[in-house]
């Protein structure tokens, strides 16, 4: 049964996490998360796939400036937060 005292299961399942790395490729077994995660900004730009028949490199043109955007916008909000705990 796992612990409930946060710091032993933060430890757990960093050996865990070290276990499962030291014995596959980490890009083997990020692939599906990352396929996903690129896949929801090619829907955002493309919803009904017609650019995607249409002019796929202008459609992976777009999906990349997405990717940018949503990027440019976590860090503002780092930027944002970071600014509220200085002193």
């Amino acid at each position: 049964m796992p612990s409930k005292d946060p710091v032993l299961r933060r430890i757990h399942a960093r050996a865990a996490a070290y276990a499962l790395h030291s014995h596959r490729d980490s890009r083997e077994v990020t692939h599906p998360a990352r396929t996903a995660f690129l896949a929801r900004f090619t829907e955002l730009v493309d919803p009904t796939g017609e650019l995607r028949r249409v002019d796929p490199a202008e459609a992976e043109r777009r999906s990349q400036l997405a990717i940018r955007a949503h990027f440019q916008s976590m860090a503002a909000k780092s930027v944002k937060n970071r600014a509220k705990y200085k002193t």
